[in-house]
């Protein structure tokens, strides 16, 4: 059935006011243009992010991480999807920000921390003006095999020593960032014997890292700077017995005991 038309091009006929009436309520009910919309989520996700997004956390060995997402197909006009990345140190809240891009993928220009956690956010917008946003789902973090997640003190090896085949005993420790280091070593009865740390050879304020350990072409597994030879600070030879280690860095405090056997 075809409605009848409101107006008559050509009629010199004045329509009468039910007509008018019946005319006006079929312009409300009729279909009006309107501004493009988001696409219907029905069919799936708008915004989805790939990687790194797992809900128990994600751990990755790169500080320039490629971040992947998805987004559902747009016609043009509204679309095409632009895109602002968002990425959050979670500990100090400090926000880095990619915006206007075009592709799905994002790939930082600068070096992330390592060692700290961070989350991250798409937003996608329309021309429209409508816009969907996806946060992560979990964390990730960046390990640099370098750089340690805690600091820590190992025990002395070998322990008892000196062996047939070392002289000393090798002290390794860790620090998570840079540290003021104090590494002593005191009999049982508390008096001080030893300071390893700093020395001649090592500065008391150490960077990041894994210390202690061989140095290149070494085959001891031990850094002669990290040793412990059984002499005291004035070079005299201690009685055999048992020591301790006093390991003080980055707000930790710990001991480990020595059993040195004498010469």
């Amino acid at each position: 059935m075809t409605a009848r038309p409101c107006t008559s091009a050509g009629s010199s006929l004045r329509p009468r006011a039910p007509f008018l009436a019946v005319c006006a309520l079929l312009a409300l009910l009729a279909p009006r243009p309107t501004a493009a919309q988001l696409p219907d989520s029905s069919a799936g996700p708008l915004l989805t992010l790939v990687f790194p997004n797992s809900p128990s956390g994600t751990t990755l060995e790169t500080r320039r991480p490629r971040f992947v997402w998805s987004s559902a197909p747009v016609a043009t006009p509204p679309g095409p999807w632009i895109y602002d990345v968002e990425i959050v140190n979670v500990a100090t809240r400090e926000r880095f920000f990619a915006r206007q891009l075009t592709d799905t993928t994002f790939l930082p220009g600068f070096d992330l921390e390592s060692n700290t956690s961070y989350r991250w956010a798409v937003t996608a917008r329309l021309s429209t003006g409508d816009s969907v946003r996806v946060e992560s789902s979990g964390t990730f973090v960046i390990v640099d095999p370098q750089r340690p997640l805690v600091t820590l003190l190992y025990q002395n090896f070998p322990n008892p020593f000196p062996t047939p085949s070392s002289a000393t005993t090798c002290v390794w420790f860790d620090l998570r960032a840079p540290a003021l280091v104090r590494l002593d070593v005191y009999d049982l009865r508390g008096t001080h014997v030893k300071t390893l740390v700093p020395s001649a050879q090592v500065s008391g304020e150490l960077d990041a890292g894994r210390d202690g350990r061989a140095v290149a072409a070494s085959e001891s597994g031990c850094d002669p700077r990290f040793t412990w030879d059984g002499r005291a600070t004035d070079g005299r030879e201690v009685p055999s017995g048992v020591y301790l280690l006093r390991f003080r860095a980055d707000a930790v405090d710990v001991v480990r005991k020595m059993l040195y056997r004498g010469r």
